[in-house]
């Protein structure tokens, strides 16, 4: 089910979440899916992980699902810095990183490449949309059972 697909990756993110003081929550959903779990979990990783990263203190990220037709729209939602449309767009390229000031990020700029990667190999459809200020929302749709 979605929920134990997404209750663990929770569970597993919500001490990084708490030393960075954001809210992470998930809208829990039962529905049955037709997925590889490890690819999909890497994937939900990926997002939060990113979405940790670049949200302040104080902020939150929802990770919600929505059934459309014969699949479930999993979205990871942040109130983070976001991105402009160029940033966005250049997002899913390997190694790409955006400048934070102060900041000091330790990661490679892998995340969103891999979870473009997955999701391409996989043949889920994805989409994605940011505000610079405001936050980024990022999802695929998985087939249900």
């Amino acid at each position: 089910t979605a929920h134990g697909l997404l209750s663990p990756l929770i569970t597993e993110c919500l001490p990084l979440a708490h030393c960075r003081h954001v809210s992470l929550r998930y809208r829990s959903n039962r529905c049955v899916l037709r997925v590889n779990v490890s690819g999909v979990q890497r994937m939900l990783r990926n997002l939060i992980n990113n979405a940790l990263t670049y949200t302040p203190p104080g902020g939150s990220v929802l990770i919600g699902c929505r059934r459309q037709g014969g699949a479930l729209w999993i979205w990871c939602m942040d109130t983070g810095v976001g991105m402009t449309q160029a940033q966005l767009s250049m997002s899913f390229d390997a190694f790409t990183q955006f400048d934070q000031g102060a900041k000091s990020l330790r990661t490679l700029g892998l995340g969103l490449y891999s979870f473009q990667k997955i999701a391409q190999q996989s043949g889920f459809k994805t989409r994605w949309h940011s505000t610079p200020g405001k936050g980024t929302m990022i999802g695929f749709a998985v087939p249900l059972a």
